[in-house]
């Protein structure tokens, strides 16, 4: 098995809802985002709890890492040190 240290990527639940993925926003942590949104012309957002009310399914993928993520972070890691976690 090859390991991609490209770009970094962690693991995330994103919500599946007729068809439709929602991932959680890039930078705003506890919100998710429908495709095409953009933050400028398409600006909706969705809390977890909105998407399981609305009978959204929870799943892992992995993603990009997000920039909340590595702004918490005490020590930036690079790819090829997670992989070795």
């Amino acid at each position: 098995m090859a390991i991609d240290n490209s770009a970094e990527k962690d693991l995330y639940t994103v919500y599946e809802l007729d068809g439709i993925t929602y991932l959680p926003h890039y930078k705003e942590p506890f919100h998710y985002v429908s495709p095409g949104y953009d933050g400028e012309f398409n600006i909706k957002t969705y809390y977890a709890s909105e998407l399981v009310a609305a009978g959204a399914r929870p799943t892992q993928q992995l993603l990009l890492t997000r920039a909340r993520a590595v702004e918490t972070a005490n020590k930036p890691q690079r790819a090829y040190e997670r992989a070795r976690r």
